[in-house]
């Protein structure tokens, strides 16, 4: 059940329903049913995977903050509770990664040694959710939750279970000590924020997926520019679907009267690989920095050692996403880079915005060859392709319109510099005017799209 489903707005429309007439004391209840049933749609069985890791969090959450004064047992609480997310993330998601990536090195064939393992929906982001969760008790910076269905609700919360933002005990917990409530406000500015998100996933990301999928499919067939315009398409298609996912998921959480972090920040603007990480996947990359990043040592070191906690911080990083060595190669990418913009900065040297702004593009656009291709051969020859000329052309005008849209939004932001950067009291009223009209942009763009539809089924000769 996704977000743009006809399924999920008729769950959504019975679960407001009932939220609108139970009582105010039960409605915290109903959610953390209506979020296990979301969750059980998508296959059921795994909704003992919920229950075990909120179980296991709850309990060693519980059992760090009892042995608070005492550091060891504390810690062994701490370490019970992370490996037994480590484990449940290991195996389902990294099993038989491991096992292909070993074979050659003890010469073993991987026949008979795979495993049959289907990878549970959202289960790096309600892993990651608990681990944060028993460190910052552990920390200190929070106390535990007393009450096992709050906690069961935070890690189950059904806007962002699958595909985040990846949220912070102390952001959620302390809106459950209100009574979940429907405000009309909120209501009203959750409503446009999921138009804007469902704009930019079915009518964006989706639209552009038919013409790059073909390209990165094949990339030795086709000659430069359509390789180029293909990576232009998929770096916008990645933001749009990403981002608009997001945005659905905020604004579905508010309507329902929580506030989620902000995840995306107009990436795309950033004139420094790091300035991009502070924009991009704000969430994740907030917990790498902070539950990563920091405890290695982060910036408190020699600069070698500093060098070295952001190559393992984005080499982890990369294989998060996935368990490839693409995924590996994407991180080990921007760890590089991120290490080089460290040693430039330590030197005291600058670009003006003009010089940096175009090469931290270009970083960024090339990169995301590894992390949408199969595999690696066909990353070395999307590479070569963009520099040897000839090959298939394919050029879709829709697509250039599409990327033109998305360019011309980004330049709108850069310019005004207001888009949800902060969660306080007033925000919905101050905010609610300029993003309406963004989302009245958007739908017209939309309405131009249905009647000007993408041609991009494949060509004949692909099937030979």
């Amino acid at each position: 059940m996704i977000f743009s489903s006809f399924e999920f707005f008729v769950f959504f429309a019975l679960l407001l329903g009932l939220l609108a007439v139970c009582p105010l004391r039960f409605r915290s209840h109903l959610l953390l049913i209506a979020s296990w049933w979301f969750y059980a749609a998508w296959d059921v069985r795994f909704l003992l995977l919920i229950f075990f890791v909120s179980a296991v969090g709850y309990v060693c959450g519980l059992g760090i903050w009892a042995h608070r004064h005492s550091k060891e047992r504390s810690l062994r609480n701490l370490w019970l509770g992370v490996a037994s997310m480590l484990i449940v993330l290991g195996y389902f998601k990294y099993t038989n990664f491991f096992i292909d990536s070993l074979a050659p090195l003890l010469h073993v064939e991987t026949v008979g040694w795979h495993q049959n393992i289907i990878l549970p929906v959202g289960l790096s982001f309600f892993t990651f959710q608990v681990i944060s969760y028993l460190v910052d008790v552990y920390r200190q910076e929070i106390e535990p939750s007393r009450s096992m269905r709050e906690f069961c609700l935070y890690v189950a919360f059904f806007p962002q279970l699958v595909a985040g933002p990846i949220v912070r005990a102390r952001d959620f917990l302390p809106q459950l000590q209100h009574h979940v409530g429907l405000n009309y406000e909120y209501m009203y500015l959750g409503a446009q924020i999921f138009a804007l998100g469902f704009v930019q996933k079915i009518f964006f990301a989706d639209r552009l997926s038919d013409f790059v999928d073909p390209v990165f499919a094949s990339p030795a067939s086709f000659d430069a520019v359509s390789l180029w315009l293909a990576l232009l398409a998929y770096s916008v298609q990645i933001f749009c679907d990403f981002s608009g996912y997001s945005h659905m998921a905020i604004g579905i959480a508010l309507i329902l009267g929580f506030r989620l972090p902000e995840n995306f920040r107009m990436p795309y603007l950033s004139t420094s690989i790091a300035e991009f990480w502070r924009r991009w996947h704000i969430s994740l990359s907030s917990w790498l920095r902070d539950y990563l990043y920091i405890p290695l040592g982060g910036s408190r070191c020699s600069l070698p050692k500093v060098y070295m906690n952001l190559m393992i911080t984005m080499l982890l990083g990369g294989l998060w996403h996935g368990a490839s060595w693409n995924f590996v190669l994407w991180g080990g990418l921007h760890g590089v880079a991120l290490a080089a913009h460290r040693a430039w900065r330590s030197a005291g040297l600058s670009l003006p915005w003009w010089m940096a702004w175009p090469l931290c593009f270009l970083f960024v656009v090339l990169t995301w060859v590894p992390f949408r291709s199969p595999d690696f051969s066909s990353t070395m020859q999307f590479y070569a392709g963009l520099v040897v000329p000839g090959g298939l052309q394919w050029l879709a005008p829709q697509v250039m319109v599409l990327l033109l849209v998305v360019a011309l939004v980004h330049m709108v932001m850069a310019f005004r510099q207001e888009w949800i950067s902060e969660w306080h009291p007033d925000w919905p009223r101050t905010f609610s005017s300029q993003l309406w009209h963004g989302v009245a942009w958007f739908w017209v763009v939309m309405l131009l799209l249905i009647w000007a539809p993408l041609n991009s089924s494949p060509f004949i000769y692909f099937q030979f």
